[in-house]
């Protein structure tokens, strides 16, 4: 009943963009970057995605502000789970690991996660076939993203990925 994975990735930029705020941009490793949040299925697709947030801006805002989750009741259906890690919210649809196995459940609970990380390691290896096929995604030049293509572009390239 697992129809996916869910999880953000960043794409350094080669420069800061040029905005007046743009230190926003800064990723938790000191560089320029922006977000990509995806969700791919079984077979490493990728079904959704949004990309274009700033770096500083954490998954689950940018999941909250997405289309699957404002528009959840057309993708999602019946007993349908994505797999998120911890910093997706445990919503009716959304499968997250245990923050702190305790409990007389604990020994489940850390068997869960390891289940939930090797099934939603999917996602990372995406991520990472994607960046290397594709290795301008390792870093992008953003200067104006209404005269640059970059976004449009991979886009593009994850919808026919």
């Amino acid at each position: 009943m697992v129809i996916g994975a869910i999880d953000g990735s960043h794409i350094p930029l080669i420069e800061a963009p040029s905005k007046i705020n743009k230190d926003i941009y800064i990723s938790h490793k000191h560089r320029y970057s922006i977000h990509l949040q995806a969700i791919i299925d079984h077979k490493e697709y990728f079904t959704c995605y949004k990309i274009g947030w700033p770096a500083s801006v954490h998954d689950a805002k940018v999941f909250k502000h997405s289309y699957i989750y404002i528009n959840n009741n057309l993708f999602i259906k019946n007993e349908d789970y994505l797999l998120g890690d911890s910093a997706y919210p445990l919503l009716p649809w959304i499968m997250t690991p245990f923050k702190d196995p305790q409990g007389s459940n604990a020994q489940q609970q850390k068997y869960y996660n390891t289940y939930h990380s090797k099934t939603r390691v999917v996602i990372e290896q995406a991520f990472g076939k994607l960046k290397a096929r594709f290795p301008f995604l390792k870093y992008i030049r953003l200067k104006d993203t209404v005269k640059r293509m970059d976004i449009i572009d991979i886009a593009l390239i994850l919808h026919n990925f």
